[in-house]
Order: C-alpha cells, then sequence, then structure tokens
C-alpha cells in the first residue's frame, strides 16, 4: 500500500520556515544529566501556532505562556534516557529556536512512515 509523504509539501517554497534545534548531548549520572555537548542544527519544516502568547498576571511576578507547532521531516527529540540514532548518548528536550524566541520540546509525534515529525513546544522566557 502506498504511503502519503508530505515532504514535498513542507519543502515548498509557499510554506517552509527554517529553525533552528538546540540538541543537548550527554549522558545520565545518579539521575541527574551531565551535559557533553550541543548541537545547533538548522531544519526546514513547517511552523503553526497552537496556542497563542497570553500574560499570566500573578503577585510574584507576569509570566508569559503560548505553544507552536514544528514540522520537519528530520526526528526532534523530547528528554530520554535512550540512545540517539548512531550515537551512544542521551539527551534532554531539544529547544527550538524561531523568530528570536526559544521554545522547548514537551511533545514529539514520529510520522516517520509519512515522511515527517510533529513536536510540540512550549515557549521559553529569556535566559
Amino acid at each position: 500500500m502506498p504511503r502519503l509523504s508530505v515532504k514535498r509539501v513542507m519543502r515548498s517554497n509557499m510554506l517552509k520556515q527554517t529553525f533552528i534545534v538546540h540538541r543537548k548531548i550527554g549522558h545520565w549520572e545518579a539521575g541527574r544529566f551531565i551535559q557533553d555537548q550541543e548541537l545547533n542544527l538548522a531544519f526546514v519544516g513547517v511552523v503553526v501556532n497552537e496556542q497563542k502568547r497570553e500574560i499570566i498576571q500573578a503577585p510574584e511576578g507576569d509570566k508569559i505562556t503560548g505553544s507552536m507547532s514544528f514540522y520537519s521531516d528530520k526526528a526532534m527529540y523530547t528528554t530520554h534516557d535512550y540512545h540517539y540514532p548512531d550515537t551512544n548518548a542521551s539527551g534532554t528536550s531539544d529547544e527550538i529556536e524561531w523568530m528570536g524566541d526559544r521554545y522547548r520540546i514537551t511533545a514529539v509525534n514520529d510520522y516517520g512512515d509519512y515522511g515527517h515529525f510533529h513536536a510540540s513546544a512550549v515557549y521559553m522566557e529569556g535566559d
């Protein structure tokens, strides 16, 4: 049975956008993550708003919330203790830089059979 691949759609000049995936690679020791290196990977895909940005006003200060969906033909990851393909390393959730803002991946859907991956990511306020 043929499978529908959406790779061409994601790479269409009308829809595609570029974003940077910051991937922290390392290992776990006594329940703590020890970072060995950080990769900055250029991805191409489709970016869609999931939840608009809102300000939550609380006595301790304002907090900005919001989330985005990122679609790409390259794999994206959440925090895990299994190994990345072709490496002997683990990592924490990928962080995505897009249009000057940074988002942390909270969930990934692997649609590899259909040529793409979908990641939900939440807005990270400044460092």
